[in-house]
């Protein structure tokens, strides 16, 4: 279901790091400010983790009227309802640690700070599914440096790390299938390497992720299998009452 709009959609990910989760905050009003989508896999409930630091951010981008728009992709075993909270909207699709694959599948491009394997698994579905990703921070060049001589290495540790968290006591999904096909496919993909700021570098992360997205072909949507038919109808009504982009 391709669904009509003009606002890219923008992933943020990372862990609890102090050092990060005020920069997210920073990296989520700028995207607002700058029109877009904020996605991330929070809730916007919590202020010690960078995926609801940055929904934050988007909410205080809302206070000084800009357009706050944010997507919320939370872990959950089961799928469950949507929800919107103000001009946001929370996305349930179960599968817990699986929905990793649904948050880089809806976005148009990402942002990667530091993280664990959690955020490895975010970044490296962006990447098998061809969204462009700035990887930001010292641990990707040391642990994930993806270039011509040294592409293997990384794809096998982005692989490794992500196999682990999808790990084999997690339930069976429709997602599974969609997930090894997409790892047959992980080549070197438009990524790009930025040190790690002060939270007064945001804006130039973002203007760094949004020079990677291609706004004639936005491709970030919700995976299409049967059971997502409802959350896919939901987010697509919740994109249509979305002021189109300045």
């Amino acid at each position: 279901m391709r669904i009509p709009r003009t606002r890219p959609v923008i992933g943020v990910f990372g862990s609890s790091d102090p050092e990060t989760v005020e920069l997210a905050e920073e990296i989520g009003y700028q995207i607002a400010a700058r029109s877009c989508v904020l996605l991330t896999g929070g809730t916007g409930r919590g202020r010690d983790r960078v995926k609801d630091r940055a929904i934050l951010g988007a909410k205080r981008a809302g206070q000084k009227g800009y357009v706050a728009a944010w997507v919320g992709v939370e872990r959950t075993k089961r799928h469950e309802d949507s929800e919107r909270d103000g001009s946001g909207l929370i996305l349930r699709p179960g599968y817990e640690h699986k929905r990793n694959y649904v948050e880089a599948h809806l976005c148009d491009a990402a942002i990667a700070l530091p993280g664990g394997e959690g955020t490895a698994s975010e970044a490296a579905f962006c990447l098998v599914l061809r969204r462009p990703i700035v990887l930001v921070g010292p641990k990707w060049v040391a642990d994930y440096r993806l270039s011509v001589e040294n592409n293997a290495v990384a794809v096998g540790r982005f692989r490794k790390d992500t196999m682990e968290r999808m790990s084999s006591h997690e339930q069976e999904s429709p997602l599974d299938t969609a997930i090894a096909d997409a790892y047959r496919s992980l080549t070197l993909p438009a990524a790009r390497y930025l040190p790690l700021p002060d939270q007064t570098g945001a804006g130039p992360i973002v203007e760094c992720v949004l020079d990677l997205v291609d706004r004639m072909a936005l491709p970030g949507k919700i995976p299409e299998i049967a059971e997502f038919d409802t959350m896919i109808r939901e987010y697509a009504e919740w994109l249509e009452q979305l002021p189109s982009r300045e």
